[in-house]
């Protein structure tokens, strides 16, 4: 059969089955006129490539898998797939858990707005801020990696406990947990700020200048740690939930906390 043949009967395009012919994947006989004949058994090789690389297993792996005759390395191509899908599942999961803490904030973000709350993270997160010039090739690494991460913002705790009025400057960066630091091997470096594990102080406010905050919106935040005597730990750090672009001026809600300490 010809490859428009084989196509039909694979549903796979003739690009890729060239593609695959090419890797060496596919090794049909050219005829005279130099155009490839493909056999019954191309059909069912590709269709097995296919429910490979529905697996996620690379093509070089398969090809690989393709040349050798030891089971015991193609039984370790699958085991390798085993723990890479079950690390891509703990991904997804956390992804989901982030899309739905993300919904949460958003519906709260006006209803709740300056309320206060306190609430516990167990992991580490890290933000880096452009401001701050880390090395252009780890900021891109970071932004590559847009996807698991969150956009940031920064306030200097001596601020939050000293500012009453006025404006209050602020850092924009991006922001992601321990995690997803591991896993996606992002390079740290000592300009990227760590806010470690532990019980912050948390609450939505509303930005409507990103390089300056209104000193008031901090008034809520400020007056829950005097009131219950607790010290900073921690520059204050956040994520955007939502942004309002029903005005002129786009506003940010941002989901800020800050990490609190009893006083001894």
């Amino acid at each position: 059969m010809n490859i428009q043949e084989l196509s039909n009967r694979t549903h796979i395009n003739k690009e890729t089955i060239r593609s695959y012919r090419l890797k060496g994947l596919l090794r049909p006989i050219q005829a005279d006129n130099g155009y490839y004949e493909y056999s019954e058994e191309d059909v069912y090789i590709l269709l097995y490539i296919r429910q490979l690389r529905d697996y996620g297993m690379p093509l070089e792996h398969i090809r690989h898998a393709f040349d050798t005759l030891e089971s015991d390395y193609q039984v370790a191509l699958y085991d390798q797939q085993i723990a890479e899908t079950e690390a891509e599942i703990e991904r997804l999961k956390k992804r989901v858990d982030s899309l739905k803490k993300t919904k949460q904030h958003q519906e709260l973000s006006k209803a709740n707005l300056n309320r206060v709350e306190i609430e516990y993270y167990e992991e580490t997160k890290y933000d880096i801020y452009p401001s701050d010039g880390p090395d252009s090739e780890i900021l891109t690494k970071w932004l590559q990696n847009i996807n698991m991460c969150t956009i940031t913002l920064n306030i200097d705790k001596n601020e939050l406990a000293m500012t009453t009025h006025g404006k209050i400057p602020i850092k924009a960066g991006i922001g992601t947990f321990q995690w997803f630091v591991k896993r996606a091997e992002l390079p740290l470096t000592p300009k990227i700020v760590q806010f470690p594990s532990g019980y912050y102080c948390s609450a939505i406010i509303e930005v409507d200048n990103i390089h300056a905050l209104d000193a008031s919106c901090l008034i809520p935040i400020r007056d829950y740690i005097n009131e219950h005597h607790y010290t900073l730990g921690s520059d204050v750090t956040g994520f955007l939930v939502r942004v309002d672009y029903s005005k002129v001026q786009p506003r940010f809600y941002f989901r800020i906390r800050v990490l609190i300490k009893n006083k001894d």
